[in-house]
């Protein structure tokens, strides 16, 4: 699996709101983070946090050492590394303060087990970025696989529409309850769990199979053929 290249600013949807994450730095949010935890902590009685308050604690400092000493001896290889685990953004949709995600972990469980426990099963559990990077891999097979071996579209004359609009159907396959679409991918939010990415990425594989093999006619086909995957 190669990581993508885009640094994609994910929207993570939790219960308790939206977090926005970087799947290739493994940059999160800590502005979306505590606002979230807060929404928790006021829930169960606790009073309210700020990010300069946890910032402050000389268990997350210690930790942060504690991973940069990881980084250094070649560890967190998968993330791209962006210098400083704590990054304070001004500019852009990704203004704010931000920290790789182990040093967010971190700062979860400081506001409270119960969201320590939601924000794991998310980013840890339910392996958000490795999920989007694999999902996302099978995507460019699949757009390869259409250029190359579905008749009748020769790649000179693009098939970027036939990959977007084969993208949908796929899109539409996997969440059939699912009526209305709006400009977010859904694949970059909890929406999609773990078993919505395993089927994206069945489908795709039996699609760039039945093209290399001859097995599909032409876009026509190919728009039927998803249609009856299962």
């Amino acid at each position: 699996m190669a990581k993508l290249k885009t640094n994609m600013l994910m929207e993570v949807f939790i219960d308790s709101g939206i977090v926005k994450a970087e799947h290739k730095t493994g940059m999160v949010c800590v502005n979306d983070l505590v606002l979230a935890g807060n929404q928790v902590r006021i829930l169960s009685g606790r009073p309210h946090m700020t990010v300069q308050q946890l910032l402050k604690y000389q268990s997350l400092k210690d930790f942060i050492n504690a991973v940069q000493a990881e980084i250094k001896g070649g560890h967190y290889g998968y993330y791209e590394s962006v210098g400083s685990l704590i990054q304070v953004r001004v500019r852009g949709k990704s203004k704010g303060t931000y920290a790789f995600l182990p040093i967010a972990l971190k700062i979860a469980s400081l506001m409270s087990p119960e969201f320590e426990a939601v924000i794991y099963r998310i980013f840890i559990e339910g392996q958000l970025f490795k999920l989007r990077d694999d999902g996302g891999d099978n995507f460019k097979k699949l757009n390869r696989a259409i250029d190359l071996y579905l008749p009748k579209r020769e790649e000179k004359n693009g098939n970027k529409g036939c990959h977007i609009n084969a993208a949908k159907l796929l899109r539409q396959k996997i969440f059939p309850a699912k009526t209305q679409w709006d400009n977010t991918n859904i694949w970059n939010t909890d929406e999609a769990s773990g078993q919505h990415h395993d089927l994206r990425q069945e489908y795709e594989d039996k699609l760039c199979t039945f093209l290399k093999m001859g097995f599909i006619k032409d876009w026509e086909h190919l728009k039927e053929i998803i249609g009856k995957l299962d």
